[in-house]
């Protein structure tokens, strides 16, 4: 049973469920490096909380969850079970990074275990990652000595990461977060207190609304930005990314109160070189049959180049699960509906 409440007092949307169990379903999806028509999922395990894993094929979603069912007789980390999951690819491989449930220390937990040094902590256990070649970075909130919500980050592509601050100001206090890199620079998405979603480019210190309209996003929503870069783009289907200002198409993820339910909904920007702020369409549905999700549970992502399609790993509401539904990169409008429910057929 769901409690919507369209306009809270600052005019955001408030979701709340009564289902409180499986809202903390956190998990990230990334492609196998070895076999890339298979999609690798980790996963804070339900039950022990501990590091849990399954491998499925990209266009189904039949698998077998495996994880730790007994903590106390082999040892293993313990993870926040309100915190997030980040798997990265680089080094040639999988890197997976949690957050411990009492110390709060972020760490790599697969292929081994080993905090990020200098020690980094994520008080409110929300974390969020990307790569660009050779580098990838962690980001993470906690207040400064102001009592100021700030957004910090970690280059962690080196055994010694480099820990530094983006300068994103009116941050909201446990913000989801999601970065990703156009190539050129370096953006963080996160909510401010007001309920409004913002992209802010690091290199350049300019932000963006992804919609002037803060009704659009739920209090607390998850997060996930997905960068497609111009050369994965059929530019038969698309022929502005032949030019050559262009980087890329971004397309940021999220939860909205619909009709009385949290549905997943989605916006999409061109990436100019030229630009240091990003113009985001119209925001919609991410899937023609409006899925219903979670509300605070994470949203996982992998690329599909051949179908030209973000392959998306959400927690359906009312059930613990990970289902596959799918947005097209190239949506036959503005108005993004191209994405289906990867379960029907």
């Amino acid at each position: 049973m769901v409690d919507t409440h369209p306009e809270a007092t600052d005019g955001t949307q408030t979701v709340t469920t009564a289902d409180s169990s499986a809202e903390n379903v956190s998990f990230s999806a990334i492609l196998n490096p070895i076999n890339p028509s298979r999609v690798l999922i980790y996963r804070i395990a339900p039950n022990n909380y501990t590091l849990g894993f399954d491998q499925r094929p990209l266009l189904t979603d039949t698998s077998v969850p495996r994880s730790n069912p007994d903590p106390a007789k082999l040892a293993s980390t313990i993870l926040d079970p309100t915190s997030n999951i980040v798997a990265l690819k680089f080094n040639d491989t999988v890197n997976v990074y949690g957050v411990a449930a009492t110390s709060k220390i972020v760490a790599l937990l697969s292929p081994f275990v080993e905090p990020i040094t200098p020690e980094v902590k994520a008080t409110n256990g929300i974390i969020a990652g990307c790569t660009a070649g050779d580098k990838a970075w962690i980001a993470y909130q906690k207040q400064n000595v102001k009592k100021e919500n700030v957004i910090y980050y970690s280059e962690v592509s080196a055994p010694k990461a480099n820990n530094s601050s983006f300068a994103a100001d009116n941050v909201r206090d446990k913000t989801a977060l999601s970065l990703f890199h156009d190539t050129k620079r370096l953006w963080v998405v996160y909510q401010e207190p007001e309920g409004k979603l913002v992209a802010y480019n690091h290199k350049d210190q300019s932000s963006t609304d992804v919609a002037p309209d803060k009704s659009q996003f739920i209090k607390g929503t998850p997060i996930t930005s997905v960068f497609v870069s111009a050369d994965k783009i059929d530019t038969t289907k698309a022929p502005k990314f032949k030019s050559s200002n262009l980087l890329g198409r971004v397309i940021i993820y999220w939860v909205k109160s619909y009709n009385d339910s949290p549905v997943l909904y989605r916006s999409y920007a061109d990436v100019d070189s030229k630009f240091t702020v990003l113009q985001f369409s119209t925001p919609t549905s991410a899937t023609s049959d409006s899925v219903t999700v979670h509300l605070t549970a994470q949203i996982g992502s992998v690329m599909d180049k051949q179908e030209q399609v973000n392959r998306l790993y959400v927690s359906k509401l009312g059930e613990d699960n990970i289902t596959q539904v799918t947005d097209s990169w190239l949506p036959d409008d503005d108005s993004g509906k191209g994405g289906k429910d990867g379960t029907k057929e």
